[in-house]
């Protein structure tokens, strides 16, 4: 461990711990609270690596400092130590229940809790290296490498989870899917390179255009999808015209100094609020989506077009769709604005 190790000690009557305190102190940064409230507020400003705790307090013993640290989400894995007077089996077992990892008793043999002490942190210190580890394999399954959003099958899985989200609150959504056009063109002619810049410029295009609460990433290739919950046909369809109008408008400047233009063509699907119902999946959504933007693809590119559900009958979906051209002025960015000020 290259820091100190924090150790917060809990005890009404420090005192109590001076020789214990004097013994550790070269080797841990130590923190005193003289009662359970103080112990807690301390706890929840740092939080410490280890707490040592005293079970014999006024107002607020430790048993139940130990429940209420075990009940904090940021705090329930700090290992918690007793220190008490009491020796019997039933109080050492009660502790450990609450999920204390050791019981030291009153007079304290000091090398001998030095050592355990020891041993506790370096097993929390070995958690928190693994627990680091496994949070960033978790992050590199579910992230594109390139672009870092996230990919086709984290997408799918928060897509689902939106959906059936929308489902229980009875909310409307929309779903798009994007494509760089002619992207194999930017290939050829400039190398792979500087086509996964353009990968790279569009997706930070995207993400200074959509909502916090959107979800978005990289399907694969030079595919890209959008869930927007709350966002009715007109909302979607702002959404994606603004999205075509700024891959349009920007320029990606290669090494050379060559600007690189691009378009995009969008295909929407929107499930409005009369019609969630359980039953919608989000790979049936990402199949009509597709559908719509080889329509868009297939019409001259650059452009949107979409589909929006309008009613059900023996579980056959009735489509209304309609191209919107390249020429459609885009909604000013003050519409979108008051959209996004509406649902957050």
């Amino acid at each position: 461990m290259n820091h100190k190790p924090m150790i917060l000690a809990i005890d009404d009557t420090p005192v109590n711990l001076k020789t214990l305190v004097a013994v550790l102190v070269d080797e841990y940064e130590l923190q005193i609270a003289t009662s359970g409230e103080e112990g807690l507020l301390y706890a929840s400003n740092s939080v410490p690596d280890l707490i040592l705790l005293d079970i014999m307090m006024p107002s607020m013993d430790g048993y139940e400092i130990c429940r209420r640290l075990k009940a904090d989400p940021k705090l329930k894995d700090v290992p918690v130590v007793f220190i008490t007077a009491l020796s019997e089996a039933e109080a050492e077992a009660t502790g450990l229940d609450l999920g204390a990892v050791d019981f030291l008793t009153k007079p304290i043999n000091v090398p001998i809790a030095r050592k355990r002490i020891h041993n506790h942190l370096e097993r929390e210190h070995l958690r928190k290296v693994v627990e680091a580890q496994r949070d960033a394999l978790e992050q590199l399954a579910r992230t594109d490498s390139l672009t870092g959003l996230t990919n086709r099958r984290y997408f799918l899985e928060l897509a689902d989870r939106e959906i059936k989200r929308a489902i229980r609150q009875g909310d409307g959504f929309s779903l798009l899917m994007i494509d760089i056009d002619h992207f194999k063109n930017i290939n050829d002619t400039y190398g792979h390179h500087c086509g996964d810049l353009a990968l790279q410029h569009f997706a930070g295009l995207c993400k200074s255009t959509l909502r916090s609460i959107d979800v978005f990433g990289r399907l694969g290739g030079e595919e890209f999808a959008a869930f927007l919950p709350s966002a009715d046909a007109a909302n979607a369809r702002e959404v994606a015209e603004r999205l075509r109008w700024t891959a349009e408008s920007n320029e990606l400047l290669l090494s050379a100094g060559e600007p690189l233009r691009f378009t995009v063509s969008v295909g929407i699907v929107t499930v409005p609020q009369a019609r969630v119902r359980s039953g919608i999946t989000v790979d049936s959504l990402v199949e009509q989506a597709d559908q719509e933007m080889y329509r868009a693809k297939n019409g001259g590119r650059n452009q949107v077009c979409a589909r929006e559900i309008l009613s059900d009958v023996d579980n056959v979906y009735r489509l209304r769709v309609g191209p919107f051209a390249a020429h459609v002025v885009p909604p000013a960015p003050s519409a979108l604005k008051a959209w996004t000020e509406k649902v957050l």
